[in-house]
């Protein structure tokens, strides 16, 4: 019998840094599931609320998204929109790009690899 090691996903955690061009850049880390989707989208409103339009979401240390947390993605870009704000996506996790190209919401914002990718060429002309 193989005894199979227990990997503990890394925690979660949603870092902000506001950029002098008024983007605010918001790194979530770990996994974004039903576990940790409502402090994911508590974290986003209250930006919202305190007058950030534009966000950059950089999924980079993220290891897993499941529907909840595209929904809240949804959600807060459908938002954003009303107030004439934007987001983008940095993500260069093929496993995590791959389910964003399969739901087709990369239609909805641009995903770069970089953030200073997404701050040129999704905010330069903002």
């Amino acid at each position: 019998m193989k005894e199979t090691e227990a990997h503990e996903a890394p925690a979660f955690a949603i870092e902000t840094v506001p950029e002098s061009s008024g983007v605010m850049i918001v790194r979530i880390s770990g996994d974004i599931d039903i576990n940790t989707v409502s402090s994911l989208k508590s974290s986003l409103k209250r930006l919202i609320d305190e007058g950030c339009t534009r966000l950059l979401l950089n999924l980079n240390s993220v290891n897993y998204i499941d529907s909840l947390g595209f929904g809240v993605i949804i959600g807060t870009l459908k938002r954003l929109r009303a107030m004439d704000g934007d987001m983008s996506v940095v993500c260069a996790q093929q496993h995590i790009r791959k389910l964003i190209s399969i739901t087709a919401i990369d239609k909805l914002f641009g995903v770069y690899n970089t953030e200073r990718e997404s701050l040129e060429k999704k905010f330069v002309a903002s």
